[in-house]
């Protein structure tokens, strides 16, 4: 599963999702809001989130679509 969590003002967000991933965990810390508008230009239930570790930029696209690819750079931890 995925797990995500906001950590801005308040008490914060926690929620996790399904998805399939078979190599060992890692955190990455990403805006929110980018985050948010990227998988609503994509607009499917299939998204594809590529990464190269904690400290690279984060590839999205959907998995139907591979001509619609946005990139996401991490924050740190």
């Amino acid at each position: 599963s995925i797990s995500v969590q906001s950590i801005g003002a308040g008490d914060g967000a926690i929620d996790s999702m399904p998805c399939d991933y078979d190599a060992d965990p890692f955190e990455i810390g990403l805006k929110g809001s980018a985050a948010a508008e990227i998988l609503r230009a994509l607009d499917s239930d299939d998204i594809e989130l590529i990464f190269n570790g904690g400290a690279s930029a984060t590839l999205l696209r959907d998995q139907n679509c591979s001509s619609h690819s946005f990139v996401i750079m991490p924050y740190r931890l």
